[in-house]
């Protein structure tokens, strides 16, 4: 059975910083998020993490043989619309109880196991035990865990609710598109105010399932103390990792040929990984947005261990 750590949580809270440092492990492999590789991957070639374009890229040739006779054997619409019709947050009810439904169930069985075949080709061609994979959204984890060749572990990432609104109003551009400039959509803080309460408050129904495990971390921890951070998700993943081993990931960067399909485009960049808190949103949130935001998500930032005004050395 192939383990799969599936970084989950709302973009901007740190998933592909944590992904490129656990995906640099021993034995372990970073895919970024798989669930955009039928549309980014296939259908608009998009460069890989790598720096290669997906269908010149050496490791995702072979994991499309490896998983289904080669890419040109996978009918890219029918697995879009079969995301369209089962990927979806708002079917988490069914996503746990597929049998609910019997047209559901039959393309919930066609996704989860193109999917579980996707993982473990990934772990094959990459040599490794581990799998990191970075999606985040609820679903696309549940539908992951639904399949028995597969142990997946949900690594929460929770970061203060201010500090992921601002920064889904910077631009930032998209170095994966490589023939037009391109960047990254914007929300207003109250849309993300909103998603950030729904998508951690799903995350948290989750976990709360025995049957799916769960370990929560918070961004500020793991920026704080890296080495810590690490440790525990791997023992976690039922690995280990030891001091030197962290810091030498970090000292000098992610490893060498990091295949991460989607995600971020720190996942682009090399050299030694520098840590910082990334507390801008304090200075640059305007008053009435921070309000705003900490008055939507006010319980569970309580319930994270975040103060509701925090003082410039608290999180």
């Amino acid at each position: 059975m192939t383990t799969v750590v599936f970084v989950a949580g709302v973009g901007r809270s740190g998933s592909t910083l944590l992904e490129s440092i656990l995906g640099s492990l021993p034995r372990w492999i970073g895919v970024g998020e798989t669930m955009h590789l039928p549309e980014r991957g296939l259908r608009e070639n998009q460069r890989c993490g790598c720096g290669e374009s997906f269908f010149d890229c050496a490791f995702w040739s072979q994991v499309g043989t490896h998983a289904f006779g080669g890419w040109d054997r996978v009918d890219v619409d029918d697995w879009l619309g079969l995301a369209g019709r089962v990927d979806r947050n708002r079917n988490l009810p069914l996503l746990l109880r597929p049998n609910l439904s019997r047209d559901f169930a039959a393309d919930h069985a066609r996704l989860v196991e193109r999917l579980g075949s996707l993982m473990l080709a990934a772990a094959s061609v990459g040599d490794a035990e581990v799998v990191v994979e970075s999606s985040k959204h609820p679903s696309y984890g549940l539908l992951l865990a639904a399949d028995p060749r597969l142990d997946v572990r949900f690594v929460h990432v929770v970061r203060d609710s201010r500090g992921v609104a601002y920064s889904w109003t910077k631009k930032v551009p998209r170095p994966e598109i490589a023939d037009r400039v391109e960047f990254m959509p914007t929300y207003p803080p109250a849309q993300i105010a909103l998603r950030w309460l729904a998508w951690n408050g799903a995350l948290s129904l989750v976990g709360a399932r025995r049957a799916l495990p769960s370990l929560r971390v918070r961004y500020e921890d793991f920026v704080t103390d890296p080495t810590r951070v690490v440790q525990q998700v791997a023992s976690f993943a039922g690995t280990a990792a030891d001091d030197a081993t962290v810091d030498d990931i970090l000292e000098r960067g992610a490893a060498d040929g990091q295949h991460s399909v989607a995600g971020n485009p720190m996942r682009f960049g090399t050299g030694p990984i520098r840590l910082r808190r990334d507390e801008q949103w304090r200075s640059e949130l305007r008053p009435r947005d921070r309000a705003l935001v900490t008055g939507v998500t006010a319980p569970m930032l309580c319930r994270y261990g975040y103060r509701l005004r925090p003082s410039k050395e608290s999180v």
